[in-house]
């Protein structure tokens, strides 16, 4: 186990980062080993759209985000708070 590396300049929009965790892989389920996926930093503009049709909310001062929409490939429940 190593701590982990931080970043030393600022994620760029369209910069791909890796998200970990044991979350959910399907309806009512959790993974049991650790997932990762590989998944594009999205403009804040973009995610206020998107999330806006589900009627969630998004504040960019305390959240980065990410969306894949060519694969469809996401964090879920479970993952949240977990390394990136």
């Amino acid at each position: 186990v190593q701590p982990a590396k931080l970043p030393t300049t600022p994620v760029a929009e369209q910069e791909w980062v890796t998200i970990y965790g044991w979350g959910a892989t399907h309806s009512g389920g959790s993974a049991n080993h650790l997932q990762a996926v590989d998944l594009p930093l999205t403009s804040p503009a973009a995610c206020r759209a998107e999330l806006a049709k589900e009627d969630k909310m998004y504040d960019e001062d305390k959240q980065l985000c990410v969306l894949d929409k060519v694969t469809n490939k996401d964090s879920c429940t479970g993952d949240s708070g977990g390394p990136m």
